[in-house]
């Protein structure tokens, strides 16, 4: 495990790719860069950033192309989510849904 000046917590995948697997950074707005360590980060684990009630604002890279299940469960803080336009989003309801408060927005980059 690796960790940013931010807080992510990361492990580099063996084809030269980065997966997010952790947050311990107190901001309540976190933007994930495309690259950490000259790496593109192309995905968030399964339960990353679980219980993370302190992040208000995420702005995800346009380098990511999935999310783990439960990703971001019980981040009940979580109010605006930036994702980029290559996301395919349609399919991510279920990574979201224990995440937002009632009127959490989402937006595209």
């Amino acid at each position: 495990m690796l960790h940013s000046p931010s807080g992510l917590i990361y492990t580099i995948k063996g084809n030269g790719t980065l997966s997010i697997i952790g947050y311990r950074g107190g901001s309540p707005r976190l933007v994930i860069p495309d690259e950490i360590d000259g790496y593109p980060v192309v995905s968030i684990g399964d339960y990353a950033f679980s219980e993370c009630s302190g992040l208000r604002t995420l702005v995800l890279p346009g380098s990511l192309r999935d999310i783990g299940d439960h990703a971001f469960e019980n981040c009940t803080g979580l109010m605006t989510i930036t994702f980029p336009e290559e996301l395919d989003v349609s399919r991510l309801w279920p990574v979201f849904r224990s995440a937002t408060s009632p009127s959490a927005s989402s937006k595209r980059s």
